[in-house]
């Protein structure tokens, strides 16, 4: 298993910790009282019991992160710990304050191995063997490090005993498993614009991180190109967004969302609604769109959260960032040069200029749009980036070399990071929401357009575990 960060301390350090569990039984065996014999041979049948190993970690300070030392999976390989994970598909650090609880569920879909530190800490792990109260229980010191596995199956929790100091976990499990014949299949698209004024930094940055979380966290299979009943298929765009007056008559004021490829073949909000609307029976398709004016993307799509679940800071300290939208007046400037047409109607720049493959909004006379618009109207679901009239944030750190992202994709992906089980898709949104608000993005409220059902429902699909 290739641990994200073991590489940054010596091998030498790592080997420290086995080798200290070995001398601790060998000093046992040697030089100890019968009695005490019997004590720590008690222990370990206690800590076989509970599916867990423990040795000292050699550490004064608590507070340091010395579970990202180990190789837990390797660990529970080597000492015979049955049942936890045989391939680290999704990695999950946390700190559990005193008196606190972590875990305390039960796994039915993937195997997790756990790393313990840091203070005073209870395992429980639910074992049916034991007659008389059907669960084993060990107590991990503060100078000790544990490594435990909780099978699939079976339920555990993890209890801070410590009234001063904080615990910590490392949690591995197997990459979630599907059910039987049914798909994963994404299109991931960063769009930067290099080499124009409309340049951006972060959005291929966007969909190679989520690209690493589709496959070791939810599942997706690289070889699938063919959507069939019942699939979970995933849209990511990461790039400009902008408004387009509407072409409906009747609607001189309206506006209507699309976002902005590389070549300015805009796909508006009626191509995704005929995306929704063509796709096979019990398929799902979720967009997440990290782009500026997103809200409403998918068009007639019931909105779940918006402007009504924005919060507010009373001391926003705004980062700085460019926002993720070109101006319709700039792409009919764009396209007027391309077509050498002097005319405002950007639909006739389009047919022009692209012809069968401009957009739907254009192509379709106005009739036949809105008998098109009104079929499978929730079918869909869409994570903005932001309100249809709002900008998203492209993120430029440049100072100290850091790397560039959109705020919404990073939010997103934040949030999957610290909280390994279910989310629904609206909670999902609404923690994205509470990161960019903690991180000063007071004019960018992500938002949610689904049905009532979608809304509840859990991201991609995501099995319970």
């Amino acid at each position: 298993m290739a641990n994200p960060r073991r590489n940054s301390y010596s091998n030498n350090t790592e080997n420290t910790f086995q080798l200290q569990y070995h001398s601790r039984l060998q000093h046992s065996s040697s030089s100890l009282s019968s009695s005490n014999l019997h004590e720590i041979k008690s222990s370990q049948e206690e800590d076989e019991k509970a599916n867990l190993i423990k040795f000292k970690s050699g550490f004064l300070s608590s507070k340091d992160k010395r579970g990202w030392l180990l190789d837990p999976v390797s660990i529970a390989l080597e000492y015979g710990i049955k049942g936890g994970a045989v391939s680290c598909f999704s990695i999950h650090v946390g700190e559990i304050k005193p008196g606190g609880v972590r875990g305390n569920h039960r796994h039915h879909t993937c195997n997790e191995t756990i790393v313990i530190w840091g203070a005073k800490t209870l395992f429980r792990l639910e074992n049916n063997q034991i007659v008389d109260k059907g669960y084993a229980e060990v107590i991990v010191s503060a100078d000790e490090v544990a490594v435990a596995a909780s099978p699939s199956g079976t339920a555990h929790a993890i209890v801070n005993m410590d009234r001063a100091h904080t615990a910590y976990i490392l949690g591995c499990q197997d990459t979630w498993k599907m059910d039987e014949g049914k798909k994963r299949m994404a299109v991931l698209v960063g769009c930067n614009y290099p080499n124009t004024r409309n340049e951006l930094h972060g959005c291929i940055n966007d969909v190679l991180t989520m690209k690493e979380v589709l496959v070791k966290r939810f599942g997706f299979d690289l070889s699938h190109v063919q959507a069939e009943a019942g699939d979970v298929l995933f849209f990511h765009y990461s790039g400009h967004g902008t408004r387009i007056p509407s072409a409906k008559p009747g609607h001189p004021f309206r506006q209507d969302e699309a976002i902005v490829p590389c070549d300015f073949n805009l796909i508006t909000d009626l191509d995704f609604r005929q995306l929704v609307n063509r796709l096979p029976k019990g398929a799902s398709l979720t967009i997440l769109s990290d782009s500026c004016h997103s809200g409403g993307l998918i068009d007639r799509e019931k909105e779940q959260i918006g402007p009504n679940a924005a919060t507010t800071n009373n001391n926003p300290k705004v980062p700085s960032h460019s926002p993720k939208a070109i101006p319709f007046e700039s792409i009919l400037q764009h396209l007027s040069s391309l077509t050498n047409i002097s005319t405002s109607d950007i639909g006739t720049h389009f047919l022009e200029f692209f012809g069968s493959d401009a957009s739907l909004k254009f192509r379709l006379p106005p009739l036949e749009r809105d008998l098109f618009e009104s079929i499978n109207a929730d079918e869909g679901i869409l994570l903005s980036g932001c309100q249809a009239n709002e900008t998203s944030a492209d993120m430029s750190p440049h100072e100290g070399g850091g790397r560039s992202y959109g705020a919404f994709s990073n939010a997103v992906q934040m949030v999957l990071k610290e909280h390994s089980g279910q989310l629904s898709n609206k909670q999902l949104v609404m923690m994205a929401r509470d990161v960019l608000q903690a991180q000063g993005f007071e004019q960018q409220h992500p938002c949610l357009y689904c049905s009532d059902q979608n809304a509840g429902s859990t991201f991609l699909w995501q099995p319970g575990c």
